[in-house]
């Protein structure tokens, strides 16, 4: 699929560069590309004096309130619907007067305007040159490169020498006599004489009706795309029509083709977004049983073999995660459509986690972790501490992996910008196995490891260090690595930051991920309605909330769960997405539906998606929140609490937690399900 959206990219680029006009792309008004035509028409040596300058330093200024309306069009209808006249401000200062047409299309992942442009200079000089001296017209016709005709009473009093060579006639005098609806084909004829009919409203020589396109008929009476613009003038002492055209049959080809490759292109981009849905669905179901029931499994009486197997089974399924994660980051990285956030934060939150969680993880491999933060900090910043751990996770995660003695250095030091913005450098050294200069040039690619007997050996899927790269990029910094073969490496990236706000920095987010977390018995039980149609999930969720003593009813369908809010009060609704027959969000809605005013019962949505817009898919469907698959027994919690206030987190006074009262049913289902597990463990031990 990315060679498929490659090749269309590549195909679409030839197909700008084969067009005789001028165009330029440009994301935001900094101009991205530009074809060769375009850089002869601003009078520029090559591509780059124009990539990279504002779109709106090319328009002389004062046309660019007008420009500004223009591309308002091109975003509101994904395209002007005439040629627009600008005058171009050319790169040695002259200015000469333009013809452009935009249209809206995707550009690397973001909403670019395509602009194709002409110099229309020659051509506006005529008309103006005709509006002064009706004896000076026919030296200037002849000279056109446009095809020029002149009318009247529908019948053709003059041709200049385009006009017959682009109408298929051997002299300009033979069209002369013949009438001008005879160029037309007949089903656009009555559209020509309401142009007609609007030049004579406009009144006065001079005034011109609107550039359109339309049909043409040659002398053979083949057809053809043309454009044309009409004026009233005198022509030998009578009123008539001139009329310029000509033939856009070659431009309207490639403006088609333009559109299919833009076309063939969203639908790769849509169906690569979809394959990525709906792999995210599939991996993360099965990976809530997995990673739920290994979690079960180590909480319950287990020997030392049936906890190792276990716990194998959590790591292999935790890694199975991360990568699915990297994936899934790395596609909204290149559509575009990753969100930072931007939040006052403790610089110190986010090393103290690091702390917490890699001390005791480098030590079981021998290994010392020390953090070296330089004086003079700025405690609180601005900008997102989830992607700088998820950063720094990363880098101490292959640290640790291709490092057998010594240990990991994080180091952080910080510098001011000319702006009044902060620069934070974060460096973790290692000394492990080192890189080469030539596998260094491949680290932060996609997919790519410095050489294929580490990934036989340590394992990887390539993806985290270009993800990093990235991330470090949108927050507008960079990434790069200090290596040298067996004396270790130092990978290091920087972020910008302004200085934040103490009053309003959050609560240190990253406290509690080190802490193992069980739910405990809740101050008010609750009755709940868990729709889930897997039945190792089922189990899973049962597995959750049993220390809770919350009631627990499970109904496989969106059908089912509708039907029983409907029959009896419910305190909360867990309710999958995906179920057959009616599915999570459909099932959201019908119970807001029955409820009307009269009640609202919370409906938490449990989810395997995990794509850019889900959130808002689900919350404007009624439900109230949701956490994704795997369930992460905390953040369940903690929603609970949310809208239930504090029903399921609250423990009792002596730690204990009261058995859950679920249904019989739902019991013997959760025995079975643990049961049958308890068996596979024992065999394989």
């Amino acid at each position: 699929m990315e060679n498929t959206f490659r090749e269309e990219k590549e195909r679409f680029q030839r197909v700008l560069e084969l067009n005789p006009d001028g165009i330029y792309i440009h994301v935001e008004d900094v101009i991205v590309f530009v074809n060769d035509a375009a850089v002869r028409l601003f009078r520029g040596q090559s591509a780059a004096d124009l990539v990279g300058r504002k779109a709106s330093d090319l328009i002389e200024k004062t046309d660019r309130e007008r420009l500004l309306r223009t591309r308002s069009q091109i975003e509101d209808r994904d395209r002007t619907d005439t040629l627009v006249e600008f005058n171009l401000q050319l790169l040695d200062g002259s200015v000469i007067e333009g013809e452009t047409f935009g249209i809206s299309i995707p550009w690397e992942g973001q909403r670019a305007n395509m602009v194709t442009v002409r110099d229309i200079s020659a051509r506006r000089r005529a008309e103006r040159v005709l509006r002064e001296s009706e004896a000076r017209y026919r030296s200037l016709f002849d000279v056109s490169p446009d095809a020029i005709y002149v009318h009247a009473d529908d019948r053709i009093l003059f041709a200049n020498p385009a006009a017959a060579g682009l109408f298929g006639y051997d002299r300009s005098e033979d069209l002369v006599g013949q009438m001008a609806l005879e160029l037309i084909p007949p089903e656009e004829r009555d559209l020509v004489r309401q142009r007609r009919a609007e030049i004579h409203r406009l009144g006065g020589q001079g005034s011109a009706a609107p550039l359109v396109e339309q049909r043409f008929v040659r002398r053979d009476r083949s057809e053809f795309d043309g454009e044309a613009i009409a004026t009233e003038i005198t022509w030998e002492g009578q009123p008539g029509i001139l009329v310029i055209t000509r033939d856009i049959s070659e431009r309207k080809r490639i403006t088609d083709e333009l559109e299919e490759a833009k076309e063939t292109a969203e639908l790769a981009n849509r169906a690569k977004s979809d394959f990525l849905a709906n792999m995210s669905h599939e991996i993360r179901t099965p990976m809530n049983g997995v990673l739920g029931m290994a979690d079960i499994l180590l909480r319950s009486d287990l020997t030392a073999d049936q906890r190792k197997h276990a716990l194998i089974i959590k790591e292999s399924g935790d890694a199975l995660l991360a990568i699915l994660n990297d994936i899934l980051d790395l596609s909204k990285i290149e559509a575009g459509r990753i969100e930072l956030e931007n939040l006052d934060f403790r610089l110190s939150d986010v090393f103290d986690a690091i702390e917490a969680i890699w001390s005791s993880r480098l030590e079981e491999k021998g290994l010392v972790l020390s953090i070296e933060m330089a004086p003079g900090l700025e405690p609180i910043l601005k900008g997102d501490p989830g992607r700088i751990r998820q950063i720094l996770f990363n880098l101490l995660g292959n640290a640790a992996k291709f490092t057998e003695t010594g240990g990991v250095t994080v180091g952080v030091t910080q510098r001011s910008l000319s702006d009044g913005a902060l620069e934070i450098r974060c460096a973790v050294a290692d000394t492990g196995i080192g890189i080469s200069p030539e596998a260094q040039s491949r680290l932060f690619s996609s997919f790519s490891q410095a050489d294929s007997s580490t990934t036989r050996r340590f394992g990887g899927s390539g993806l985290g260090l270009a993800i990093c790269k990235q991330l470090a990029e949108l927050m507008g910094g960079e990434m790069g690595v200090d290596s040298t073969p067996d004396q270790g490496s130092t990978f290091w990236f920087t972020f910008r930051a302004a200085p934040g706000n103490p009053e309003t920095a959050i609560e240190n987010p990253f406290a509690r991920d080190h802490e193992p977390f069980e739910m405990s018995a809740a101050d008010r039980p609750l009755r709940v309605l868990v729709a889930e149609d897997n039945r190792v999930n089922q189990a899973v969720i049962l597995a959750m909330l049993a220390p809770a003593g919350h009631q627990i009813d499970m109904v496989e369908n969106g059908v089912e769960a509708v039907a029983a809010v409907a029959r009896a009060p419910y305190d909360l609704v867990l309710m999958d997405v995906q179920m057959p027959e009616m599915d999570g969000v459909a099932a959201t809605g019908r119970i807001r539906e029955l409820e009307g005013d009269a009640r609202h019962t919370p409906i938490i949505g449990v989810t395997a998606n995990a794509m850019k817009g889900d959130q808002e898919k689900y919350l404007s469907a009624g439900m109230d929140d949701y956490v994704t698959k795997p369930i992460d027994p905390r953040r369940l919690a903690e929603a609970i609490a949310r809208h239930c206030g504090g029903a399921g987190i609250i423990e009792t006074d002596d730690g204990t937690a009261t058995p859950p009262s679920t249904s019989d049913e739902s019991q013997e289902d959760l025995a079975e399900l643990l049961g049958a597990l308890d068996d596979m463990i024992e065999k394989k031990a």
